[in-house]
């Protein structure tokens, strides 16, 4: 995998060829409009401050930690209610981490 990654890299900078099929922002005129809208957004004032952004991270954060703590302890209910065996609820993690 991870060579599949590092040649994805090296083909994104410098794909084969000598017509580069990639930039189509260049063919019409992307780049300056790139370019503009960039500049643009480092005048403009931000839509949402700083302190609303971390605030809702820090809300949301609370709130992942709880429902996955909420999730873990009712595995056990879940599991002796449905009849389930041990072991296919300790797989069951790994089938969506290989």
């Amino acid at each position: 995998m991870l060579a599949i990654y590092v040649a994805s890299r090296v083909y994104q900078v410098n794909p084969p060829g000598e017509d580069d099929a990639a930039d189509v922002y260049a063919a019409a005129a992307g780049h300056e409009a790139f370019r503009d809208e960039e500049e643009k957004l480092k005048t403009e004032p931000p839509k949402v401050s700083q302190w609303y952004c971390f605030a809702l991270l820090a809300v949301l954060v609370g709130l992942i930690g709880v429902t996955a703590e909420w999730l873990v302890q009712s595995i056990e209910e879940v599991r002796q209610s449905a009849r389930i065996e041990e072991e296919f609820v300790l797989c069951v993690p790994h089938l969506f981490t290989a």
